[in-house]
């Protein structure tokens, strides 16, 4: 099923500055500009493996409900934190392009 013109809207990509290393524990997110880096867990590796596939975030806030048993509205809650420090950071933006 394609998604609404919404869930679109809410596909991110990662700033072009910006790599990522899975790890054991998580990821690391490094901003080659400016040398900052930052150290997620598994749930934030699995958020980061969604953006860096195109996922839009309703997709991702799905696959890990059911992964962890959790209710939606609180992996979106918490998704949407991880997110917008995200963006605050300028780790990630809109995706271009689809």
């Amino acid at each position: 099923m394609e998604p609404t013109s919404e869930e679109a809207a809410l596909r991110l990509q990662f700033s072009p500055d910006v790599v990522t290393r899975e790890l054991d524990e998580g990821v690391l997110l490094v901003n080659l500009e400016t040398g900052q880096t930052w150290k997620l867990n598994h749930v934030g590796a699995a958020i980061c493996r969604g953006i860096e596939q195109g996922d839009d975030l309703p997709r991702v806030v799905d696959e890990l409900a059911g992964r962890y048993g959790v209710d939606a509205a609180t992996v979106r809650r918490d998704i949407d934190l991880l997110v917008a420090e995200l963006r605050k950071q300028g780790l990630v933006g809109p995706r271009v392009g689809g």
